[in-house]
């Protein structure tokens, strides 16, 4: 057995069937390896209500209450699985700590809030070259506040003190563990949550990180984004349920592979 000093559970962070399948695969993997440390991508602070509350659904409500959480209760609901599995973890006696910084958390709803004017903008008129800059702006931002992210994570591992830690991720993870790589850690990787089509935003900002969006791509993404909020996101009551229904329809052949793997059964159950 390959030895490992991080283990990256990477998932799509804002679905609750994601969640829900990385709560019990990290309740596994901490109980088979004996890991004494999880990091988990939530605001610095959150661990006290993992020690305060028993459960989940109360934990995030007062987070939100007190201003440490900002996004909706729906998404803030898709955690509810991972929540209630670190609880039952912390009470067992496993570290958890939580790497996100609260200002990266309030930047990062700052941007979708501009993101949503910006596609209600592209929804009523043609896109301009202004309009282009903003999105090419707001891109930028989002870039940075990943590098906000990783270098959040890398400062908290420095003080970690376990053998072993397990570190909650969202896509980002991919290229997270590759930096890790370099920096000499030995890193393994496990997902939760795949196959998974990544949302027109996500893919801009993926295409642009890595120097590789040109402007028809960028006009064709922005407007397949407007289409994924107006016909999917505002018209379904959870973000896995519009989620799931767009990529359906993107890539019918989701539907079979997921099956197989038994994702089909979690997107309706969760």
């Amino acid at each position: 057995m390959k030895t490992w000093d991080l283990l990256l559970l990477i998932r799509p962070s804002k679905l609750r069937c994601a969640n829900l399948m990385a709560a019990a695969s990290l309740y596994s993997l901490v109980i088979s390896y004996d890991v004494k440390c999880v990091l988990v991508d939530m605001p610095r602070g959150f661990e006290v209500f993992l020690h305060q509350f028993e459960g989940a659904d109360d934990a995030l409500r007062e987070a939100a209450k007190l201003g440490l959480l900002y996004c909706p209760q729906s998404i803030a609901r898709a955690y509810e699985p991972l929540i209630s599995c670190l609880i039952k973890l912390v009470r067992n006696g496993v570290k958890a700590v939580c790497y996100l910084d609260p200002d990266t958390v309030k930047s990062n709803h700052d941007l979708a809030i501009r993101a949503s004017r910006l596609v209600l903008r592209a929804s009523i008129k043609k896109l301009s070259d202004e309009d282009l800059e903003e999105w090419l702006q707001l891109l930028g931002e989002y870039g940075l506040q990943y590098l906000k992210l990783f270098n959040n994570m890398i400062s908290h591992l420095t003080m970690v003190k376990a053998r072993k830690a397990i570190i909650l991720m969202g896509l980002e993870g991919f290229e997270c563990a590759r930096l890790l790589r370099r920096e000499g850690l030995r890193v393994k990787v496990k997902t939760a949550g795949l196959p998974y089509l990544r949302s027109p935003l996500e893919i801009m900002c993926k295409k642009y990180l890595q120097g590789k969006l040109t402007v028809d791509e960028l006009k064709r993404l922005i407007n397949e984004y407007v289409d994924y909020i107006k016909n999917y996101v505002l018209k379904y009551e959870s973000l896995d349920e519009a989620h799931k229904a767009w990529s359906e329809k993107k890539a019918p052949w989701l539907r079979s592979f997921a099956s197989k793997i038994g994702m089909i059964d979690v997107f309706c159950k969760s």
